[in-house]
């Protein structure tokens, strides 16, 4: 678009940017053709994908901002998903189970860690139930007197 009669091109720069950065229809309508053709591009041409994904590894590897925004967009989106899908929350605790299932059964150091704080847990809650100061369940919230 050409500067309007009077304007100088530097005006008429500042004053299309402000309008694509205010006006979301304008901007879908300069860069929604532009984006369908890159990404028809991406799905057909295996060349030019490669080439995308290698920019964004660079990208990724070199530009910790950029990996660090990344981390955080996607761990919101995990966080979304979980809050409002039952269905992947289950799955989700499926897969946690199968993986500490696998561990415990292939991993003799993690099995005897579990096994070494069961133990531990179990010598605790009778230490605490022996004790003549704990609370029964029966009482009236005083302490147990011999």
């Amino acid at each position: 678009m050409p500067p309007r009669r009077g304007e100088t091109i530097e005006e008429c720069r500042k004053r299309m940017r402000e309008r694509y950065a205010t006006d979301p229809e304008y901007r879908e309508r300069r860069r929604g053709p532009l984006r369908e053709r890159r990404r028809e591009r991406y799905a057909v041409d295996p060349e030019y994908r490669e080439q995308v994904l290698e920019r964004q590894r660079e990208r990724y590897a070199s530009n910790p901002e950029y990996r660090e925004r990344k981390r955080e967009q996607v761990l919101e989106r995990k966080r979304e998903r979980h809050a409002n899908d039952p269905e992947y929350r289950e799955r989700q605790r499926e897969r946690q189970r199968e993986r500490y299932r696998m561990r415990y059964a292939s991993d003799p150091d993690f099995r005897e860690r579990k096994r070494e704080r069961q133990r531990h847990r179990m010598r605790y809650a009778s230490n605490v139930e022996r004790r003549p100061d704990a609370l029964s369940p029966s009482d009236d919230g005083g302490p147990n007197t011999p």
